[in-house]
């Protein structure tokens, strides 16, 4: 009987520890956000842009993970990293290296779009 008693709570024990299988663990984001960004960037001018077709997204864009699908889409690149300020999201198809090859936080290239804005900007380097 001590045996089973034993053996029933460490079963419960175990259930417990596991979690609930049925409310999903929250995601990390698949693209890293920098929260104070180096942006080493310049916007294509209005007219080079539109003659590359710029995109647009169907509605306003009010936050960084909102315009991440658009970036993507955008992009014939992975976007690597993403940040923002007061009024641009930024999202980084080439970023600054270290001395050893690791990732800094400096955006050397990508996409922006304003925020409420809908417009997927192509931004180059711009030093």
């Amino acid at each position: 009987m001590r045996f089973t008693y034993s053996l029933g709570l460490l079963a419960g024990l175990v259930a417990v520890s596991l979690g609930n299988p049925a409310k999903p663990q929250p995601a990390r984001p698949a693209v890293p956000v920098v929260k104070d960004a180096i942006l080493l960037l310049s916007f294509e001018s209005g007219t080079s842009a539109r003659s590359k077709g710029v995109p647009e997204t169907p509605a306003p864009v009010t936050s960084l993970a909102e315009g991440l699908p658009y970036a993507q889409k955008a992009s014939r690149r992975p976007i690597l990293a993403m940040s923002e300020t007061e009024e641009w999201f930024f999202y980084a198809t080439s970023v600054g290296r270290d001395g050893y090859g690791r990732p800094q936080g400096v955006f050397t290239s990508g996409y922006a779009i304003k925020r409420g804005g809908c417009q997927v900007i192509p931004c180059r380097p711009g030093w």
